[in-house]
């Protein structure tokens, strides 16, 4: 009965390592979409500003 005792308390070690290794791999994957969302914003802005220049050019 000890070592079934002990048994689960190492796989219960063992599911929290896991969690563990699944939450920072998630919040990993989250911090780098974070930054690659900026560059798309960044991005979409760039170009919107190059159609506004476009369009007053040809207004004028």
């Amino acid at each position: 009965m000890l070592k079934q005792l002990e048994t689960g308390r190492v796989l219960a070690n063992g599911r929290r390592v896991g969690l563990g290794l699944i939450a920072a791999g998630i919040l990993a994957a989250v911090l780098t979409a974070c930054n690659t969302t900026e560059g798309v914003g960044k991005d979409i802005k760039s170009a919107g500003e190059g159609i506004e220049d476009t369009a007053r050019d040809a207004k004028n």
